[in-house]
């Protein structure tokens, strides 16, 4: 008797159950009274570990990590899921769950990936490269990475019409927010010139600028070529194609863009006047930031082998 109470002691309460239930006790009630001299254990427990024992189901109690979170997600399927989400783009934890064939549920996956540092946000799209223009990319980096941009410009042109807001917001559990928008916006095209140091384009100082645009067909075409001829202005004439994470004027439009959401213009007189107000917020001291971004843009691209970077 002492021998086989020492070998139910060194059971856990799971094994002692099915112990007993096995050696022809069937009833919950006396399977707890005589597991219960041994550990603390609840009839209710007992009930649950029995019912799983009649359907088959694996008593063995889940893996937990030291923040006590329930492992259900096994070291092989985290593995899959890793690899799954290497390859792809949009993906959401029901897509997850379907593709890796889990049988966790959403809010285990969700907190999985809030554990590996996941974040749920909005995909940023990007231009699709191809091999020539990221060789391309790599070329122009490369030459252009130590230019002298004291006396360099960046142009290009915006779209900004009215009725833009954020596409993420807070608001109160269960609330949606309508916010009316027809369903053509107006928009109002502009052009704008960034340097290092802002200062107004004198005459006789164009000669000596080096420009820096993209090949938008309106750069490239030959009444705006034969025009930069003609005044003998310096232009870089190999921009890579597909390349706006290059062109810092690009967070100039960001920049501008996110203060005129706070605006929320309704018409073009409104729009306009926004987009007056809040040029007038971009500072000498943002314009430089940007414009000393330009070798670290150019290293990234270099080490990136071509593809788009984070700009």
């Amino acid at each position: 008797m002492k021998s086989s109470s020492n070998n139910i002691k060194s059971l856990s309460k799971e094994q002692r159950i099915l112990s007993l239930y096995q050696s022809g006790i069937k009833d919950a009630t006396k399977i707890h009274r005589l597991v219960k001299r041994v550990c603390k254990i609840s009839i209710s427990t007992v009930y649950r570990i029995i019912n799983k024992i009649k359907l088959g189901q694996p008593l063995q109690r889940k893996e937990r990590d030291d923040k006590g979170i329930v492992k259900s997600i096994s070291k092989p399927q985290q593995q899959k899921i890793k690899k799954f989400m290497s390859k792809q783009h949009k993906i959401t934890a029901s897509i997850i769950k379907k593709k890796v064939k889990l049988e966790a549920s959403l809010s285990t996956i969700k907190r999985y990936l809030k554990r590996e540092e996941y974040i749920y946000s909005k995909i940023c799209t990007v231009p699709i490269l191809t091999e020539v223009q990221k060789k391309n990319r790599v070329y122009f980096c490369e030459k252009h990475k130590k230019d002298n941009l004291k006396d360099a410009v960046f142009v290009d042109e915006c779209s900004i019409e009215t009725y833009t807001s954020s596409k993420k917001t807070w608001m109160k559990k269960g609330q949606i927010q309508h916010v009316p928008k027809p369903k053509h916006p107006l928009k109002v095209h502009i052009w704008g010139d960034f340097k290092e140091e802002p200062t107004k384009m004198e005459r006789n100082k164009i000669k000596k600028i080096l420009l820096f645009q993209d090949k938008d067909p309106k750069h490239t075409a030959s009444i705006s070529t034969n025009f930069l001829k003609d005044n003998k202005i310096n232009w870089v004439s190999d921009w890579p194609a597909n390349s706006p994470d290059l062109n810092p004027i690009e967070n100039v439009w960001h920049y501008l863009k996110s203060k005129i959401q706070e605006d929320f213009p309704t018409n073009k007189n409104t729009l306009i006047n926004s987009i007056k107000k809040q040029w007038k917020t971009v500072t000498p001291e943002l314009c430089q930031k940007y414009m000393n971004s330009w070798e670290k843009r150019c290293e990234e691209v270099i080490q990136n082998k071509g593809n788009t970077i984070n700009y």
